[in-house]
């Protein structure tokens, strides 16, 4: 991995405070995972989503792993 790699992962949409989002690995997860917005991304506005909706969520490699995404 070098620092600067992305990479995207498919979650669950939970939330998005003024500093983060917080979704889901998947539906039957019941484990939070809150990701800073200074590094998450995606195609679809995150004020769009919906609770419960999967998206791509696109992030650098070591938050994912450090949240167990990838």
């Amino acid at each position: 991995m070098r620092v600067g790699d992305i990479s995207e992962v498919e979650v669950i949409y939970q939330t998005t405070t003024d500093l983060a989002i917080c979704v889901r690995e998947d539906e039957d997860s019941d484990r939070d995972i809150w990701i800073p917005l200074t590094y998450a991304k995606s195609s679809k506005p995150f004020r769009d989503l919906e609770r419960g909706e999967a998206f791509w969520l696109e992030a650098p490699d070591w938050v994912l792993e450090r949240e167990g995404l990838i």
